[in-house]
């Protein structure tokens, strides 16, 4: 089966009927995921950011061009929301601003009345949307799917960590693209589909075809990684905020 073809049946595993919030940055994995929710469910787009912050932009643009109904929320209370979520991370501050983001999209969702959240995680771990698997391309296959296990099984720890934040705000966390099923077809396509050399600046080849295939505009699917910390502001104020409080001994991750 194609790839659009195992995305629409991991969703559809995954997804439930009726309404369902997308967690919604304007770019290409999101917006698939939106178009590919909308085939089966009533979908609203949910962006959190930091005042100002380029997803709030770019979710706007974005759902506007393609029909979606968004939603959006600032991140407020930084301070207790940082350290709340390093705590239930282990001190790893990629993960709690990761947690930050999505503990206020469970809550926006939570607001709206909406039973469920889908989220596009593991594609990036999957067909090497990351940056890091252009500057270790010269390295060779071997190190490239050792890098893609690596990254996936981090991803599956951190949602694993993430998802009782769902669950205290009545919320269903669904996942379609770190589902088992979907991860093992994944694996199987070639690399060359996924990143091209040590200068591939876009990456996952694969997932932006599937993309076009679904209707996605061209320029949504040619548009570069952003991490959500980053897109949504919450990496620079979750800076400042440690240094301006005394910054604790942080872990790194993967």
């Amino acid at each position: 089966m194609d790839l659009l073809g195992r995305m629409r049946g991991a969703v559809a595993s995954s997804v439930p009927p009726g309404g369902v919030g997308v967690a919604f940055s304007g770019g290409i994995d999101s917006t698939l995921l939106a178009f590919l929710c909308r085939e089966r469910a009533e979908v609203t787009a949910l962006t959190v950011g930091m005042p100002g912050s380029p997803d709030l932009e770019a979710a706007a643009e974005a759902a506007g061009r393609c029909g979606l109904e968004l939603r959006t929320a600032h991140i407020t209370g930084l301070d207790g929301r940082l350290d709340a979520a390093l705590g239930a991370m282990g001190g790893r501050l990629s993960w709690a601003e990761n947690a930050v983001a999505f503990g206020r999209i469970f809550e926006l969702a939570s607001e709206l009345g909406l039973g469920a959240v889908a989220a596009a995680n593991g594609i990036d771990e999957l067909f090497c949307g990351y940056d890091a698997y252009r500057r270790e391309y010269s390295s060779g296959p071997d190190r490239l799917e050792s890098m893609i296990g690596a990254k996936f099984e981090s991803e599956l720890e951190m949602f694993g960590r993430i998802e009782p934040l769902a669950r205290g705000a009545g919320v269903l966390l669904a996942q379609p693209f770190l589902s088992p099923g979907f991860a093992e077809h994944a694996r199987a396509v070639p690399l060359w589909q996924k990143v091209r050399g040590g200068s591939d600046m876009l990456r996952k080849h694969a997932v932006r075809e599937a993309a076009g295939l679904c209707g996605v505009p061209p320029d949504i699917c040619s548009r570069p990684k952003k991490a959500l910390q980053y897109g949504s502001g919450i990496h620079r104020a979750a800076l400042k905020s440690l240094r301006r409080r005394g910054a604790p001994t942080l872990r790194p991750t993967i």
